[in-house]
């Protein structure tokens, strides 16, 4: 379980709170989206729950141990990351690029072990980039290069995997095709956070929903819940509808004609 309690947070003591009394539980295996404006607070609140970054007041634990307490180490065993955009300096080839995500089980001299290559030979599939294994990771489209950036942080194992606007460079196709392999991860048991400007895709995964507004607030609830045409209008200043689409056989958030 993710538990957030109280939690204040600001980069400079004398300016307003970036995030301000947050509180919420989230049990395992759950799905979590993030939804707010630009600057709003989305990425920090992902750095918080990872422990990249310290609370300036209140506690973020996960099965009960203090993020802030872990090492860089402890951490890397419990959360995946994935940023908006993984850079590679070094021309790994994809598959090794991938491999990668099993250091936190790997011994400092040891060699991966065959298990450790089914690992990344499983998630590669499972995103179908399996067939650009032997391929150079600095060579790929961005797109190409944030599939593998999602199958190497499925390659650690964690408990809970974070997405930081993982769709921002992929194409139409490629955001469903990570849309499916989140859905994939939530029936294998895995707690997935997730930051998008996408609200649709709350209404598609479902769980539940944080909405971090202005001066930091953050609403927390269930998807059906949060993610209503009233509230999404108010919060993006923009006239949208969120409504049962027949043709698709699903609620759907659509914007206004201009």
């Amino acid at each position: 379980m993710v538990r957030v309690e109280s939690l204040d947070f600001g980069y400079v003591k004398s300016a307003p709170l970036t995030l301000r009394d947050v509180n919420f539980n989230l049990e395992a295996g759950a799905m979590l989206t993030i939804l707010g404006q630009n600057g709003a607070g989305k990425s920090t609140l992902l750095n918080l729950i990872s422990g990249t970054l310290e609370p300036l007041r209140g506690k973020i634990s996960i099965d009960g141990k203090d993020m802030a307490s872990l090492s860089a180490k402890g951490r890397a065993e419990i959360i995946g990351y994935v940023s908006q955009s993984e850079v590679c300096e070094y021309d790994y080839s994809v598959f090794e690029y991938v491999l990668m995500g099993r250091t936190a089980h790997i011994g400092i001299f040891s060699q991966p072990s065959e298990n450790d290559y089914k690992f990344a030979q499983h998630y590669m599939k499972m995103l179908e980039i399996w067939h650009l294994k032997d391929k150079i990771i600095t060579r790929l489209s961005g797109g190409q290069r944030q599939m593998a950036s999602i199958a190497r942080a499925l390659c650690s194992e964690p408990k809970i995997v974070i997405f930081d606007e993982p769709t921002s460079a992929l194409d139409f196709a490629n955001q469903y095709k990570f849309l499916r392999a989140t859905k994939e991860l939530l029936k294998n048991g895995y707690t997935v956070v997730l930051a998008t400007h996408n609200p649709d895709f709350a209404l598609l995964l479902g769980g539940y929903v944080a909405l971090v507004k202005g001066g930091g607030e953050v609403a927390y609830g269930k998807a059906e819940q949060i993610i209503k045409s009233e509230i999404l209008s108010k919060l993006y200043d923009l006239k949208l509808d969120v409504s049962y689409n027949e043709k698709v056989g699903r609620v759907c958030c659509l914007t206004y004609p201009f």
